[in-house]
């Protein structure tokens, strides 16, 4: 919030000042608490520069994010469970799109009281995972750890023993998971191998290719696999072409602004 002020103030100055600092500038990021790396001095022309630009993007997307998902909660009450389906496909299609920023950052927004209203505890755990991932691939590991740490594992389906065992690089543990598990579980299936991010390191492993091959009785082959996941993308695109036509305009409209982010 803090940087999204300054972004609004930043950009009054280059509309209404010419880019130069004024008092007003200085005052407004003061009352949120906006923290400068060098603090600029009234009169001092500031910059946009490319770094400063992509941050920028970045956090009017995520505020964008945010507030689609918090109105279309306040505003359509009875849609929640919409709502709480629509989130976790925004955060695959992040991960999907190796957005990796974005599904870190989304997902932890996702794990706020407000967002897990009425979602069940599947659904909470599997938006988790993919929260975890998305810091585990922006190079924060140690969150990753923190929020897996967060949650009781103890009683959990068998499907999120081996997410965690494979987010925390527990490539045994995970390959005999794989074999318990078996041709079909509860929310894996051998498509999951395919296309879930979860699994793009662990599958150049040879435990994931023997578990694999265990379990499938055939060997995995990286070529097929891009393959499936080229025509699940189109299939999934096609169905929710297909729902968006099947709502009034007003839910629709709530709908983009929550499924879209656009940085």
């Amino acid at each position: 919030w803090k940087q999204f002020v300054e972004m609004g103030q930043r950009r009054n100055l280059f509309t209404h000042n010419d880019g130069y600092v004024s008092q007003q500038y200085l005052a407004s990021c003061d009352k949120e608490g906006v923290q400068f790396a060098k603090r600029p001095t009234i009169g001092e022309r500031l910059s946009l520069d490319p770094d400063y630009l992509i941050d920028s993007l970045f956090i009017i997307g995520k505020v964008g994010f945010m507030l689609g998902h918090t109105l279309w909660r306040k505003v359509l009450p009875n849609e929640l469970a919409i709502a709480n389906d629509a989130f976790n496909q925004s955060l695959y299609d992040l991960l999907r799109e190796q957005r990796w920023k974005s599904a870190a950052e989304y997902g932890l927004f996702g794990l706020s009281t407000l967002l897990r209203q009425n979602l069940p505890e599947v659904e909470y755990k599997i938006r988790l995972i993919n929260t975890a991932i998305g810091l585990k691939k922006s190079k924060r590991m140690d969150e990753a750890k923190r929020l897996l740490a967060s949650a009781d594992w103890t009683a959990c389906l068998r499907e999120f023993s081996l997410a965690k065992a494979v987010i925390e690089d527990q490539r045994n543990e995970a390959a005999n998971i794989m074999l318990k598990i078996g041709r079909q579980g509860e929310i894996i299936d051998q498509l999951s191998y395919h296309i879930w991010p979860l699994f793009d390191e662990f599958r150049g492993t040879q435990q994931f290719l023997d578990a694999y091959r265990s379990v499938y009785g055939i060997d995995f082959i990286e070529k097929a696999s891009e393959k499936v996941v080229d025509r699940t993308e189109t299939m999934r695109s096609e169905a929710r072409a297909k729902v968006r036509t099947e709502v009034t305009p007003k839910q629709n409209r709530a709908r983009a602004a929550a499924e879209s982010p656009t940085i």
